[in-house]
């Protein structure tokens, strides 16, 4: 559900993604509490009457999200998973890419351990990376990881 809000009820460290509307909505539903869409968005109804919102460009948001949150380079473990999973990767794939070990990173996501070294420039650097390069560093993975299971 996303809820409406008004400019002025907005908390100081909101990034708001305008995609071109005048309505205001908090994007609770990215993981992060401070996101803010204003349009992008269309109220419908379901056939029980029941009001539903329907996000008419989901993937230019999660773009524009990643890119403010590239720029402002606070990037906690919330962050983390919210641009790992717009980057397709899973958590396994991200520590082959990175030299992170799963554990670590699940423990620093879950808030038991530290950040990992390196981790979010990793993330950082990734996200510069062509998507054809990064799929092909992802494939040579997958294949690394089928040779080491097989032998």
């Amino acid at each position: 559900m996303l809820d409406e809000v008004k400019d002025d009820c907005l908390p100081e460290h909101a990034l708001v993604v305008d995609c071109g509307g005048i309505c205001l909505f908090h994007y609770k539903e990215s993981g992060l509490s401070y996101v803010y869409l204003r349009g992008g968005i269309e109220r419908a109804e379901n056939p029980f009457g029941e009001e539903w919102f329907k996000f008419k460009c989901l993937r230019e948001i999660h773009s524009r999200v990643v890119s403010e949150l590239a720029v402002r380079k606070a990037i906690g473990p919330s962050e983390f998973t919210f641009i790992r999973k717009y980057l397709g990767l899973t958590l396994r794939e991200f520590a082959s890419v990175s030299g992170c070990s799963v554990e670590t990173l699940d423990q620093w996501i879950c808030g038991e351990g530290f950040q990992p070294d390196g981790a979010v420039d990793s993330l950082l650097r990734l996200l510069e990376m062509p998507t054809a390069e990064l799929d092909m560093k992802l494939a040579a993975l997958s294949d690394v990881a089928y040779l080491s299971q097989s032998a």
